[in-house]
């Protein structure tokens, strides 16, 4: 059996060497979303590094209720001021 091809979901730049990069992959079977890091080489291309994590597709819905749960306490731009790390 062939795993599906990935499938591009956003690529986030952080700067010119750097960038993080959402995909739905397939893994022997298995399918997972990849937040995975790149970085810029020498050849001015980019290659993935080891910094990252996968989610497993049971996953995802808890991963989203958090990064909105985030996105609530940081504020919508993410700098509302108020913010002072965990209580």
């Amino acid at each position: 059996m062939r795993d599906a091809p990935d499938v591009e979901l956003a690529v986030i730049e952080r700067n010119w060497l750097e960038r993080t990069r959402i995909a739905v992959r397939t893994y022997e079977g298995s399918t997972f979303v990849d937040l995975r890091r790149e970085c810029r080489g020498a050849d001015k291309e980019w290659h993935p590094t080891k910094k990252g994590v996968t989610f497993r597709a049971e996953e995802v819905p808890e991963v989203i209720a958090a990064l909105q749960e985030a996105q609530k306490v940081m504020g919508e731009d993410g700098d509302n001021g108020e913010w002072e790390g965990p209580e």
